[in-house]
């Protein structure tokens, strides 16, 4: 993330009462000139390294972030030549990293500072010495073995739910939870010419058995409690029904096959699943607290784009007014609770998400939440809200009051074709 010159010119015009650091964010940063270039070049190969394997940034070099009065804070670059800086930080970097640099003057202090610009990474950056870090909040920390792998994962390069399980083969899978496969398959794609095939090869065409194993994906789906067990240590999907806001009076807490795990929780939603009929006419409608399209999508989208190298459950808490999902992992590839609407679809595990597509449980990618969306206005109720952190993201799912006005009116546009 780029800051643009008239945002640091506001923050620095805040200095007599303010620190720098106080402005200081996952993507901005404030740091003083450093005469000896040896150590200066060596910071800003280091933060270069930092911010390209987060989100990108801007480090405002001139700038003392922990003194108070802008006289004394804003200190500006001297002898400097900015090729020289492009040039040391791109033969310094591995992947290159090459910045962009801004030269801004400060009136009534006389000096200039200097706006380095820092894209983000494609991949994990280092540098040419091998050492990597990452900006965590206001810091750059070491970039560990497991935060590497993590942010494989969210680039993209790495989809643990593809690896095979070279210690297990199609005779380890769960003939029930094949045949469980099988039935969904053909209810949500009767004319599928998959059908026709025999177990084992259906399963490789679908890509639960690659290259003669089992995938993550596969076990997941259609594994043995134990080997998922064994194999995927952190997959647990735990369902609350809730009786008020600190107690629960049922409890789900699954290890088995995503597949079981699904029809279990959703039996047991549409147990407390209350309905509402709305007459249109001669036409009677039934809307229920919680729309299936809605909560189905929800708890999908959860397990697709669950971290599966953290610890911690898909929770699913069903109260009275309101269903809230969360998982661990945060969003990735720039999505937002606010652009959530307007991105494609990243699942964290894409390859489970293809096999849940080739079954008919999922549809074409970025549809889920439009669909959520759709459905819950079409009967009548509250948007889901969503919120999101670095380790979990979490959608509520309203109950709320119907707008029968505005569900006859979708209703009566849906029968002239609109």
């Amino acid at each position: 993330m780029r800051h643009s010159k008239e945002q640091i010119l506001k923050f620095l015009k805040q200095l007599e009462n303010k620190k720098a650091e106080e402005f200081e964010s996952e993507t901005l940063d404030f740091k003083e000139w450093i005469s000896d270039r040896k150590k200066l070049y060596k910071k800003l190969i280091e933060y270069a390294v930092c911010f390209a394997n987060q989100k990108g940034g801007t480090l405002v070099l001139g700038v003392r972030d922990r003194v108070r009065g802008r006289e004394k804070a804003i200190t500006g670059c001297t002898g400097y030549n900015i090729d020289e800086i492009k040039t040391n930080i791109y033969e310094a970097t591995d992947p290159k990293i090459l910045v962009d640099i801004e030269e801004v003057f400060i009136d009534g202090i006389g000096v200039t500072i200097l706006l380095i610009h820092i894209p983000q990474g494609i991949g994990i950056h280092t540098t040419t010495g091998g050492t990597s870090k990452i900006r965590i909040g206001k810091d750059c920390k070491p970039l560990t073995g497991s935060m590497r792998q993590k942010r494989l994962v969210e680039l993209g390069f790495m989809d643990l739910t593809a690896e095979i399980i070279e210690g297990l083969s199609y005779d380890d899978l769960d003939k029930v939870e094949i045949q469980r496969l099988k039935n969904i398959l053909r209810a949500r794609k009767p004319e599928s010419s998959l059908l026709k095939l025999s177990d084992r090869d259906l399963l490789k065409q679908i890509g639960i058995i690659k290259n003669g194993y089992p995938t993550i994906a596969g076990l997941l789906l259609v594994g043995k409690e134990e080997d998922i067990e064994k194999y995927v240590h952190f997959h647990e999907v735990t369902y609350l029904h809730m009786a008020n806001d600190i107690n629960y009076d049922k409890r789900i807490d699954g290890k088995n096959g995503i597949l079981c795990l699904l029809e279990d929780i959703y039996r047991n939603i549409e147990h407390y699943n209350k309905i509402t009929t709305v007459k249109i006419g001669l036409f009677h409608f039934e809307i229920k607290d919680f729309p299936e399209d809605t909560y189905r999508e929800a708890i999908l989208n959860a397990i697709l784009h669950r971290d599966y190298t953290s610890l911690g459950s898909v929770f699913i808490k069903h109260y009275d007014d309101r269903i809230e999902i969360s998982n661990p992992g945060g969003f990735i590839g720039g999505i937002t609770p606010e652009n959530i609407l307007r991105q494609d679809s990243k699942p964290r595990n894409r390859y489970l998400a293809e096999v849940l597509r080739k079954i008919g449980l999922v549809e074409k990618a970025g549809m889920g939440v439009k669909r959520m969306f759709y459905t819950q206005l079409a009967s009548g109720k509250e948007l889901p809200s969503y919120f999101s952190a670095e380790h979990f993201v979490k959608v509520i799912i309203k109950d709320g009051t119907i707008d029968e006005p505005f569900v006859k009116f979708v209703k009566e546009s849906e029968k002239q074709g609109k």
